[in-house]
């Protein structure tokens, strides 16, 4: 429970962050938000008893067929503002592009290269939408984390970052309501 509850609340950290920028730097806004859906992910999948393993996340989210309401509303949530709607053979090869600039000077590339072949060349593209997004910002924050700062335009395409304020804002309200209801639950 506790590495859960660390996970969701660095979601909140990542929120609050997200909302300092809103006026800002609306792309880091963003990426911001979409690092608080991927830890909340994480928390979910952890409270449940499932280590997150990011290329099988998604599937992982799927096999919680017994999610509480204000679980499944949490999930939809995250994935809402992680935009799996826009997992398209074009949105992934501009996102694949720019992550092989990101992560070219690591050792596993070739291992994260082939996950990512495999997912698109089976036709599970918001899975490799999602492997692609995740991949990036785990290194960003283990590596670089203010990568988004100085190659604004290279976070911008791994991300696919939404910069709709109104949106932003909307998904940023509807992640803190989810992270203090899954806080709240036990599995």
């Amino acid at each position: 429970m506790g590495e859960s509850n660390k996970m969701i609340v660095n979601a909140l950290f990542n929120i609050e962050t997200a909302s300092r920028h809103f006026n800002l730097r609306i792309d880091l806004s963003s990426l911001y938000l979409k690092a608080a859906s991927y830890d909340l992910i994480a928390g979910i999948l952890l409270r449940a008893g499932i280590r997150p393993m990011p290329s099988h996340e998604l599937s992982q989210l799927r096999s919680l067929t017994d999610a509480t309401g204000q679980i499944k509303d949490a999930i939809e949530s995250t994935l809402d503002c992680l935009g799996l709607e826009r997992a398209s053979k074009s949105s992934i090869a501009r996102s694949y592009r720019a992550l092989k600039e990101i992560v070219k000077n690591r050792a596993d590339k070739n291992i994260m290269f082939s996950k990512i072949d495999y997912l698109e060349e089976n036709g599970l593209l918001s899975d490799c939408y999602y492997y692609i997004g995740k991949i990036g910002l785990t290194h960003l924050e283990s590596n670089a984390r203010n990568m988004g700062e100085i190659y604004p335009k290279l976070a911008n395409l791994t991300f696919d970052l939404n910069l709709d304020t109104e949106f932003l804002k909307k998904m940023s309200t509807k992640l803190v309501t989810s992270c203090k209801n899954v806080l709240k639950i036990r599995l």
